[in-house]
């Protein structure tokens, strides 16, 4: 290179440098912010744009050579200079300062004034692009025609949907641009907003979706549908949940526990199968029953203790391979729910928790499907339009082949072994005019396990529900549920001079109907009544093979039959305080054909003792039992990271599971209540506190409980309280 040239290079050199220099010392105090901030869920874009907001900064870049992952940083009171110099250069990316506070984002090579001169023209001129999933969606909706109402307040009621399946999102909280104007989105979806006449502007934001601005024109009351649009650059499926942290503050019950279909996936489990009763022993206060065996314990209570329905339709059986697995398949699940602690009056029939399972909608867009093959089982769903927008199927089944597994085993008893199941999940989902749905579930499990020759066990669920959802206007809901089905149980002795089969199991029919009121400000009022119908199967035994000397024997059980009627008020009395009452009264005949003895006084009961038999018909009531079960909790917020709950609840059982043996099993004989077998009845207390961070990264709870079981006294003809 000629000297002349060499000086002009190194002048260039030179001022460049220069014009860096004064750039960078014109922007130092910006470079020395001190942020803190939550950046685990945000892009490198949404977290410059969330420092512009809180912070006098302002970055200068192209949106298109920034990574659109989440970058999964959080700082407190990190200097913006450190940073920015540890998470650029692992990108190729490098900052510059710029005038008016700004910071200058670029890539390493574009280091050049003629890049950053253009870039910053650009900014000016408007030019610059941001990504579409950044950009928020604008939505035009009104409520009513002109003329507007004269009252000060009008009630808005809506929905908050998925955009792509339709499908309601619960916890969401819709904001107003006027201080303390505000709602968050039940367990439908639905939410309601109190609004003065005239133009309002809605803020939608979640996770996952794309923030929505709803322009909103409040005429009269009435109904909206708020759409949310995935955001493009989530590779994964997106399932949406109630806010765990909002609902721990802000919900009035203790021990709730909700669990989301990505949650129970990413939990480690047995042989990689994701499994959501597994899931669920990461939860405080639940327990295994053992491996092996079939259930879970929640705070002390029995496997039968816990009323377990998914769909409303009731499992009394929970597992696969005696425990190895639920029945409960993970791709169909939409939302998973655990009382523990205070459980609403619509729930009843058990002492220990009540377990709601939802399967999810099929997709009314298209059609879909997906496949699975894991080291014990595989997998099947299909779901799709029946009607495009008004009907929709979900169809999922799994099978396994753990009887291949078990024939590579060393042990000639695991080889002689069998252990497979199949389960088959069905959903057809009918949307009736705007606020109303039909849907319909099928179950249907099998299971078998036989160890060498020496025992074995073989059960089989299967059943179906009807509901029908209903909202009339925006203060009056209603929903319809129908369940039947059957559970077969069988415990043999595969060979051998005493090989035989025992066979029970019982047969069911519920109803279920409620309304949701909200006729009055601060007050969500829900009342219904149902009925259980359980049949008791007959419990057979009979000889198995043709050199077995097992004599047959037949065992007629008795039936029983609960009424009951509930209603609950959850009360919002102030800002800070939120209480929940409710009352639920169950009434319970146990029903023939059957035979009750009468004993000796003071004596044991034997068949020596016995004086008397009466026999009752078929639907002769034999024995009654009946009484009150009030639910009561309470949330006093003491700030908005702290919250005190009290809770009370009386919780009556007519159903018990027989067992001879220390763990359950599939074959243990279910019995409703009669004279000599009382219902159980239990108070349970619960106390408790609950912290969550400002950037909601940490939750703590600690809770206390207790239940005090009570006698509950038999009553005959006259109807009194237990």
């Amino acid at each position: 290179m000629h000297p002349f040239q060499k000086q002009t290079f190194s002048a260039v050199i030179l001022l460049f440098c220069l014009f860096l220099s004064a750039k960078t010392a014109f922007s130092q105090k910006v470079f020395d912010l001190e942020i803190t901030g939550d950046y685990r869920n945000m892009t490198m874009i949404e977290m410059f744009l969330d420092i512009e907001k809180h912070y006098p900064a302002r970055f200068f870049y192209d949106p298109t050579v920034l990574p659109y992952y989440k970058i999964e940083q959080d700082y407190n009171r990190e200097p913006l200079f450190n940073i920015l110099q540890k998470m650029l250069p692992q990108h190729g990316l490098v900052s510059a300062g710029a005038r008016d506070n700004g910071i200058i984002i670029c890539r390493k090579s574009d280091l050049t004034q003629t890049y950053l001169r253009d870039l910053l023209r650009r900014w000016d001129e408007k030019k610059i692009e941001m990504p579409e999933f950044l950009t928020p969606v604008e939505l035009a909706l009104q409520t009513g025609v002109p003329p507007a109402s004269t009252d000060k307040t009008i009630a808005v009621t809506g929905i908050v949907l998925d955009d792509q399946n339709k499908e309601p999102i619960p916890g969401i909280v819709v904001k107003g641009n006027e201080p303390g104007v505000g709602a968050t989105t039940d367990r439908l979806g639905r939410f309601k907003i109190n609004l003065p006449p005239g133009e309002h502007l809605l803020i939608v934001n979640y996770i996952g979706y794309r923030e929505t601005r709803v322009l909103l024109q409040v005429y009269q009351a009435g109904d909206i549908s708020i759409p949310l649009q995935v955001r493009a650059l989530e590779l994964a499926g997106v399932e949406v949940i109630g806010n765990k942290a909002a609902n721990k503050q802000t919900a009035v019950a203790t021990g709730v526990e909700m669990l989301s279909t990505q949650t129970i996936k990413e939990i480690p489990s047995f042989m990689g199968e994701a499994d959501v009763v597994k899931s669920l022993l990461v939860l405080p206060g639940v327990s295994t029953v053992g491996e092996g065996s079939s259930g879970f314990n929640v705070r002390g209570g029995n496997v039968d203790q816990n009323l377990v329905v998914q769909d409303e339709l009731p499992f009394f059986n929970t597992s696969h391979v005696l425990g190895f697995f639920s029945v409960f398949n993970p791709d169909l699940v939409r939302s998973t729910t655990l009382y523990k602690g205070h459980i609403p009056a619509r729930f009843g029939g058990r002492v220990a928790s009540a377990l709601d399972v939802r399967l999810r909608d099929g997709n009314f867009e298209g059609w879909h499907g997906s496949a699975g093959a894991g080291f014990a089982s595989g997998k099947l769903t299909v779901e799709g339009p029946v009607w495009k927008d008004r009907v929709s199927v979900l169809v999922g089944a799994r099978a396994s082949y753990s009887d291949c597994m078990l024939k590579t085993a060393k042990l000639p008893e695991v080889k002689q072994s069998s252990a497979w199941f199949n389960d088959v999940n069905a959903k057809v989902s009918w949307r009736v005019g705007k606020n109303g749905s039909i849907t319909g579930s099928f179950h249907r499990s099998q299971d078998y396990f036989r160890y060498a020759q020496q025992f074995g066990y073989q059960w089989r669920t299967q059943g179906g529900s009807f509901s029908w959802r209903q909202g009339w206007n925006e203060k009056f809901l209603t929903s319809i549920t129908a369940a039947t089905g059957n559970l077969k149980n069988t415990y043999f002795l595969p060979e051998g001079y005493d090989a035989f089969t025992l066979d029970n199991g019982l047969s069911f029919r519920n109803l279920n109907a409620q309304a949701t009121l909200l006729f009055f400000a601060n007050h969500e009022i829900t009342t219904g009544v149902q009925w259980n119908r359980t049949s008791m199967l007959p419990q057979e035994l009979t000889p198995r093979g043709d050199l077995s000397g097992i004599a047959p024997k037949t065992v007629q059980l008795e039936n029983g039959e609960e009424l009951a009627a509930f209603v609950e008020d959850e009360l919002k009395v102030t800002k800070w305080i939120t209480l929940s009452a409710g009352l639920r009264f169950s009434h319970f005949r146990t029903l023939g054909p059957n035979d009750v003895f009468s004993y000796e006084p003071n004596a044991p009961y034997s068949a020596e003792t016995i004086i008397d038999t009466i026999r009752y018909g078929k639907n002769s009531a034999s024995q009654t039992y009946q009484g009150p079960e009030p639910r009561f909790s309470l949330n006093v917020r003491l700030g908005r990271q702290n919250s005190l709950k009290v809770s009370y609840n009386m919780l009556r059982q007519y159903l018990h599971l027989i067992s001879n043996t220390t763990a359950a099993t599939p074959a243990d004989l279910w019995q409703v209540s009669n004279r000599y077998l009382r219902p159980q009845v239990s108070d349970s207390y619960g106390a408790g506190w609950f912290y969550t961070q400002i950037d909601k990264r940490w939750e703590t709870s600690v809770e206390f409980f207790t239940a005090i079981p009570k006698t509950c006294r038999p009553i005959r003809i006259l109807p009194v309280c237990c």
